[in-house]
């Protein structure tokens, strides 16, 4: 997708045509899962709505990302003797096909946010501390009068390709404050 909104608000329009926060949050509750390899009865379930809805959702899905689609059936379909390869050689067993799907994308997501917390935990070492990691989510302790510097520092970091993941675009964004529930942009 090319855009500047939501990720999972744009899937959902690109899809279904709606828009808003009730329409993010069935996206999230479907689009994932369907790509991982979730039916249309477990996804009518879900969404509570019919399993002859839910597969017409999953069509239309289908028929709006052909590329995604087709290709986690072809690395579910790449299993060799059972075992999956990851684009960086981890391999993995799986007992059914199907649950490979995660492993072909959760697999390089994660080296790539370990060694995006690496690259980021020296590059702040003299004006902040990496206080956690949550997959993709960074939380740093920054005193005052360091959040810019500390931003400017972070965001281009993070948002860097890199030769283990050439021409992988990231978008961050960056919220600070003194607690979780205090966070703003």
């Amino acid at each position: 997708l090319n855009s500047h909104d939501d990720f999972y608000g744009a899937i959902w329009k690109a899809i279904t045509h709606q828009e808003g926060e009730e329409a993010r949050t069935r996206c999230k509750d479907s689009f994932l899962p369907v790509v991982y390899g979730m039916g249309a009865e477990a996804l009518g379930q879900r969404l509570t709505w019919s399993t002859a809805v839910a597969k017409q959702l999953m069509d239309r899905m289908a028929k709006t990302m052909p590329i995604a689609f087709s290709w986690i059936k072809q690395q579910s379909e790449s299993l060799q003797d059972a075992f999956g390869t990851d684009c960086f050689g981890r391999r993995r067993y799986f007992d059914t096909p199907y649950k490979s799907r995660n492993f072909f994308v959760q697999s390089p997501a994660a080296l790539n946010c370990l060694h995006k917390l690496n690259l980021l935990t020296e590059a702040v070492k003299d004006i902040a501390k990496v206080g956690m990691h949550i997959h993709d989510g960074y939380v740093l302790y920054v005193k005052s009068d360091n959040l810019r510097r500390t931003y400017e520092v972070v965001k281009p970091l993070l948002e860097a390709d890199h030769e283990l993941y050439p021409g992988l675009k990231l978008k961050v964004g960056c919220k600070y404050g003194p607690s979780l529930e205090e966070l703003k942009p």
